[in-house]
């Protein structure tokens, strides 16, 4: 966040330089302006501030929907916040079938949160007869988060190309900035580095079948607001549904059909349809249910139904999100305390972590894997700056991108170069030529040898884990 590397090669870009990738920073620069204005901690921002600030505009974006019906009530809010806090009819369609597709709560983390929030900016100007200001917005959606590109370029193509050909106009207005736009983000792509994926699915018929399974499961997503729209106001829902089908069939098609061909480049691509088709479905059914609540009459009859689907929502909410929180155990508390009253202030903290074959804790591609990406640790949440250094490596091949290292690459160089090199002597140069000036043993046992470099500032015996600091 700190040192504006906009791709995702974490620690390389300390060894080597990489040109920009289209990734999703958007919440990564809001956050990073709060942090830096404010003098604030970046992971407490970025995890407390960022949801905070996108879950109210999205609120008052939808607060703004019921008032071009009027002036809000305590119900349209309560109403609001009962849509914030629906999920899909995932969980219980699980429950008779495995074959469902991924459960998906768009306030579920911070990359859909900035999808959902630009979509609905979209819905909010559109709704307010601004087309060309909510187009704008659209455009912007792929520079937010990647995964919306076949989204969002597809299915304007798609449009635009129908209006060329079949009813032979084009409006430049549209045309010029889609032009602009595409042309900018293939420049992006092409001068970024290779994102194929070692995780592929070659391409097979059977495949085919997800145009009809994928179909009917994104049907039965929202059935449970869908169904409480078709008793508050049947004709007005049916009349949204078949003036909006068009364009949530073409995104349909046009993203399952990247997420079908493109598999077997990148497995990634099967993010397509699962993240825009919710998010697409969710902004359409949540702006249709606000505009029927904000004019219907609160008959005893929608007081029910409004009810029972608030019932129901809480009810798969509660089911899927289920949070276990893990209090620290006093020796962790002593141990954490301990290296925050030693650490003096730094402008960085560069900390090596090494931890054994069978230790889990990991992120990303890299979990599972020795030296695969790790979490944030409580350290990022006193100090910014702290970057951690895998300084051990796996037996294994590693899969994802993200399971490589920076170390991985110089031991097996420095093997390479002298055989009679031992892993300790390997670990030692690497830590020294990258100026890592702490270490941290998560799990697993270094030679005394080794750890005879390193005074040590606190260890945890009840789990295995210490924290040094280079001698000299």
């Amino acid at each position: 966040m700190n040192l504006g590397y906009e791709n995702r090669q974490f620690v390389y870009n300390f060894t080597q330089k990489f040109t920009p990738e289209p990734y999703h920073y958007f919440e990564i620069w809001t956050s990073s302006m709060i942090y830096k204005i404010g003098n604030l901690n970046a992971s407490l921002v970025f995890y407390l501030t960022i949801p905070s600030l996108f879950v109210s505009q999205i609120f008052l974006a939808l607060l703004a929907v019921i008032e071009r019906s009027g002036k809000p009530s305590f119900i349209h809010i309560l109403c609001i916040i009962i849509l914030l806090f629906a999920v899909s009819f995932m969980p219980v369609i699980s429950l008779v079938t495995s074959k469902t597709v991924k459960e998906m709560y768009v306030l579920g983390t911070h990359k859909w949160m900035s999808i959902l929030l630009f979509v609905i900016w979209f819905a909010l100007f559109f709704y307010y007869g601004k087309k060309k200001e909510a187009y704008y917005i659209l455009l912007c959606l792929p520079f937010v988060n990647i995964i919306t590109i076949v989204w969002i370029y597809g299915v304007i193509g798609v449009v635009l190309t129908w209006n060329l050909l079949i009813k032979k106009k084009i409006d430049k207005a549209y045309l010029i900035p889609y032009v602009v736009s595409v042309l900018i983000y293939l420049f992006f792509v092409i001068c970024g580095p290779e994102r194929s994926s070692s995780v592929r699915e070659p391409f097979k018929f059977s495949l085919l079948r997800l145009y009809f399974t994928q179909a009917v499961m994104y049907s039965l997503y929202y059935i449970h607001i869908i169904i409480a729209l078709y008793l508050l106001n049947r004709k007005y829902f049916l009349f949204c549904l078949r003036k909006f089908f068009p364009i949530l069939a073409i995104t349909f098609i046009v993203t399952e059909s990247f997420s079908i061909f493109l598999r077997g480049w990148n497995y990634d691509a099967t993010q397509f349809p699962s993240v825009s088709i919710p998010v697409c479905l969710f902004v359409f059914l949540v702006c249709v249910f606000l505009n029927i609540v904000s004019r219907m009459d609160w008959t005893n009859r929608n007081k029910i139904i409004i009810g029972g689907f608030a019932l129901v929502s809480f009810l798969l909410t509660f089911s899927v999100c289920k949070i276990s929180y893990n209090s620290l155990s006093i020796d962790e508390l002593k141990y954490r305390s301990e290296i925050l009253s030693k650490l003096p202030t730094q402008n960085e903290y560069r900390i090596g972590f090494y931890r054994d074959a069978n230790d889990e804790r990991g992120w990303g591609g890299g979990l599972g894997r020795v030296d695969g990406l790790m979490k944030p640790d409580f350290l990022d949440y006193y100090h910014n700056n702290v970057w951690h250094f895998t300084v051990n490596k796996g037996d294994n091949e590693f899969v994802y991108g993200t399971e490589n290292s920076p170390y991985r690459d110089f031991y097996m160089a420095e093997n390479k170069r002298d055989t009679t090199l031992t892993d300790d002597e390997i670990r030692l140069k690497y830590i020294k030529e990258n100026k890592i000036e702490y270490l941290e043993i998560l799990s697993g046992v270094l030679s005394d040898s080794f750890l005879s470099h390193f005074i040590l500032i606190a260890e945890n015996k009840e789990s295995g884990e210490s924290f040094y600091k280079l001698a000299y």
